[in-house]
C-alpha cells in the first residue's frame, strides 16, 4: 500500500473557510494531499472582521499535536496564527519529539487586517527563538516584518534589510510580501545565498480574504514535492495569482455578507495547482 500523502496545518479557525486552517486544507486538497489540522485559536470572524477569539486549551492543543504527528508523519508543515508563546513552545517541542525533518513554512500571523493583535505579550520573542531556526520559509507581510524586526519598512530596500535580519535570526528563506507598500507591486525573496524581487504579473483592485494563507499553504505543498524554496515560492505565487484571477470573475457570487470576497475551491483551483507546478520547474 502506498503511503498517504499528508500535510499538516497548525493555526486559527475561520467560519467562512476563506482563511485559517480551513483554507489551508482546501489548498492541500487542490495539490492532492490529505490535510491534517490542529487549531490554535477558535476565532469568530467574518471575511472583514474578527468578532472574538479564544486560545485552545493547552493540554488539548498538545494532545492534538501528538495525534497529528503520530497519525500522518506529515511531508510538510504550515504554521499560521499560533496565538500564544505557550503554543509556540508546544510546536517546537513536538517538532523535536517526533524528529520532524519535513519542511516548515511559517506565515507569522500577528494581527487582524484591522490591526487587532492576535498574540500575547511574549509571543514575538518566542517566535524568533526558538521557532524561527526550525523554519524553511517565513512569509511575513510588511506589518508583520516590522513587528518581528522592530524596523519601519517603507520601501523595498527596507524590506530587503528586514528579510536579511530574519535570515540572520535563523530562518532559511524569507519572503517579505510587499502588498502594503505603495508603488511596490511584488515581494522580496531573501536567503543567505540570494536576494530577488518578484514582481506581480497582474494587479487586481479586489481585496480578497485569506490570500496569505493560500500562498503559504501552496508553498508548503510544493516544498513537500521536493522543489527548492525559491522554485516553490514562484509556484505558490502563480497558484495564488490564478486563484485571485478566478475569484475576480466571480466577485458578486462569493462575498460573505458585506465582507471581502473569498477564494472558492473547485476545478479552477485544482487547475491552478497543476499550473503552479509547471512554474516551479522553470
Amino acid at each position: 500500500m502506498s503511503r498517504l500523502k499528508t500535510l499538516l496545518t497548525i493555526g486559527g479557525t475561520d467560519p467562512t473557510s476563506g482563511a485559517g486552517i480551513a483554507a489551508d486544507l482546501n489548498v492541500f486538497r487542490d495539490f492532492g494531499y490529505h490535510g491534517l489540522s490542529v487549531p490554535t485559536l477558535m476565532i469568530a470572524q467574518s471575511s472583514d472582521h474578527v468578532h472574538s477569539l479564544v486560545p485552545v486549551e493547552p493540554s488539548v492543543f498538545e494532545a492534538a499535536l501528538d495525534i497529528a504527528f503520530e497519525l500522518g508523519k506529515p511531508q510538510a508543515i504550515k504554521l499560521g496564527a499560533l496565538g500564544t508563546a505557550d503554543n509556540v513552545r508546544a510546536v517546537v517541542a513536538a517538532l523535536s519529539r517526533f524528529g520532524q525533518e519535513a519542511p516548515v513554512v511559517l506565515d507569522p500571523v500577528l494581527a487582524t487586517t484591522s490591526g487587532s493583535s492576535l498574540v500575547d505579550g511574549d509571543f514575538v520573542p518566542t517566535l524568533i527563538q526558538p521557532l524561527l531556526p526550525l523554519c524553511d520559509v517565513v512569509t511575513p507581510n510588511i506589518p508583520e516584518a516590522e513587528q518581528l524586526t522592530g524596523m519601519t519598512i517603507d520601501d523595498l530596500e527596507a524590506a530587503k534589510v528586514a528579510g536579511a535580519k530574519l535570515v540572520d535570526a535563523g530562518a532559511k528563506t524569507v519572503l517579505v510580501k510587499g502588498g502594503h507598500l505603495s508603488g511596490a507591486p511584488g515581494d522580496m525573496l531573501i536567503s543567505s545565498q540570494m536576494v530577488e524581487f518578484l514582481a506581480n504579473e497582474t494587479q487586481f483592485g479586489l481585496d480578497i480574504h485569506g490570500t496569505g494563507c493560500h500562498l503559504s499553504s501552496a508553498l508548503a505543498a510544493l516544498l513537500a514535492e521536493g522543489f527548492s524554496p525559491a522554485r516553490a515560492v514562484r509556484g505558490a505565487r502563480a497558484y495564488l495569482q490564478n486563484c485571485v484571477e478566478a475569484t475576480a470573475t466571480l466577485e458578486g457570487e462569493i462575498r460573505q455578507g458585506r465582507g471581502r470576497p473569498i477564494i472558492v475551491h473547485g476545478s479552477t483551483t485544482v487547475q491552478a495547482a497543476d499550473a503552479s507546478r509547471s512554474i516551479a520547474t522553470r
